[in-house]
């Protein structure tokens, strides 16, 4: 490698940083969820390189005083592409973007490292072909490595603090691997090519590397708290079950209870007994009941009116009489029934059972 003072040799020939400017860019609209289809992808993707090519060839016109500018200018055109391209708000476009300038420097810098070892031994016709080669190799381990962290399923974004967490980064590792070019009485910078080009290229590692544990962070971030978020719910909901389940124990416990209360008062023979005991005392007495009774108190007035209007009647049998049960059915003739000699009917229940007393 040719060691030249100064750092004449590190610059890299402009339309060999716009394609790797413009490869960056591609690898992640590939990577993440398109805002488009193919075929427009396709064309921002082409409109992308021609306006990069244009502007890094309008900054290789320009001084060293107006290198930062084009500088800018140039991230400027890689934000706008990548913006076009996948489906992001502009903080996730942003947070892309610092990352696709960085591996775009990373890309150049290890290429012409490369190209400068090997100059005196292969023809400089062959540039082009080595440069695809390399960005090639570099793009795709990249890209194998970044799109477990990019989901196609939903629009991608990030909060403020990562934004400018990468673009400090990004602003970082440009500044310290091109500080040579600025200024080589530094403690940072380097007198000769090969130093300068060692600086850039693990520098720029370096910052991809710190780049890419950010996003893998803020990924784990986030599915941590999507996981105590649903682990919430999930307690949530099991308390919720919880509440109702006791309170549906508390529900049947009061209607097995009233339940009993009821056959009670169908089994009494005194009239006054049962007239006070009726299912409509029975709602009285439930009316004062606890708040948690009243669907039991509900519900067991509801079925002794039901047992009531079955078409299935009982007639129960006079604890002094010894006449047994008659039931009827619906559609059934109905016989009168004669009971003994000072037999009383059950209150109520006379009249549409059809029993009469006999005379004796």
């Amino acid at each position: 490698m040719n060691d030249v003072e100064g750092p004449v040799l590190a610059e890299i020939p402009r339309y060999l940083t716009a394609i790797a400017e413009w490869g960056a860019c591609v690898v992640y609209i590939a990577i993440s969820r398109r805002r488009f289809g193919a075929a427009p992808t396709a064309l921002i993707a082409a409109l992308g390189l021609a306006a990069l090519l244009a502007v890094q060839l309008w900054a290789g016109t320009l001084s060293i005083g107006w290198w930062i500018p084009g500088m800018l200018v140039a991230a400027a055109t890689m934000f706008a592409l990548i913006h076009a391209g996948i489906d992001a708000t502009a903080r996730g476009s942003g947070f892309i973007a610092a990352r696709a300038f960085v591996l775009a420097e990373l890309a150049a810098s290890g290429l012409w490292q490369i190209d400068r070892f090997y100059s005196q031994q292969l023809d400089p016709y062959l540039q082009p072909m080595g440069a695809l080669v390399v960005y090639g190799l570099i793009f795709g381990v990249v890209a194998l490595g970044e799109h477990r962290q990019f989901s196609r399923q939903e629009r991608f974004d990030v909060g403020g603090a990562q934004l400018v967490g990468s673009v400090a980064i990004a602003v970082a590792t440009f500044g310290i691997s091109n500080l040579s070019f600025v200024s080589i009485d530094t403690p940072f910078s380097g007198r000769f090519g090969a130093e300068i080009l060692y600086i850039r290229t693990l520098v720029d590692l370096s910052g991809f590397i710190a780049l890419h544990v950010q996003l893998r962070v803020h990924n784990e971030a986030v599915a941590r708290r999507d996981a105590e978020a649903m682990s919430q719910l999930l307690r949530s909901q099991h308390d919720q079950y919880e509440i109702t389940r006791r309170s549906i124990d508390e529900v049947n416990r009061k209607h097995h209870d009233m339940k009993h209360h009821l056959d009670a008062i169908r089994c009494e023979q005194d009239p006054s007994t049962r007239a006070r005991s009726s299912p409509t005392t029975t709602s009285r007495w439930c009316a004062w009941r606890t708040p948690s009774m009243a669907s039991c108190c509900a519900m067991a007035t509801a079925s002794s009116r039901a047992a009531r209007a079955r078409p299935r009647v009982r007639a129960a049998q006079h604890r002094d009489g010894g006449a047994g049960v008659q039931r009827h059915r619906v559609g059934e003739r109905r016989r009168p029934v004669v009971l003994a000699a000072g037999a009383v009917p059950a209150p109520g229940n006379g009249d549409h059972l059809g029993i009469r007393i006999a005379d004796g």
